[in-house]
């Protein structure tokens, strides 16, 4: 079991867009590839620190702020 809650995040949501996103010249990357070349245009998904869901003791679920820009 993996703990890399962000990067699936970002991948789930680069996989979405890019699935439904009609635009073939948009390009959709997840953040944590930065060191990728990256052709334009395109959107750049970012997930940041997961955190427990409210204000519970660690259980296993998570919560994660995901931008697109």
């Amino acid at each position: 079991m993996s703990w890399a809650v962000e990067e699936y995040a970002e991948d789930a949501f680069v996989a979405y867009l890019t699935r439904e996103v009609t635009d073939d010249t948009m390009n959709f990357y997840p953040g944590w590839t930065a060191d990728s070349e990256r052709k334009y245009p395109c959107a750049i998904v970012h997930a940041g620190i997961s955190r427990n869901v409210g204000d519970a003791p660690f259980n296993g679920a998570r919560e994660i702020d995901v931008q697109c820009q």
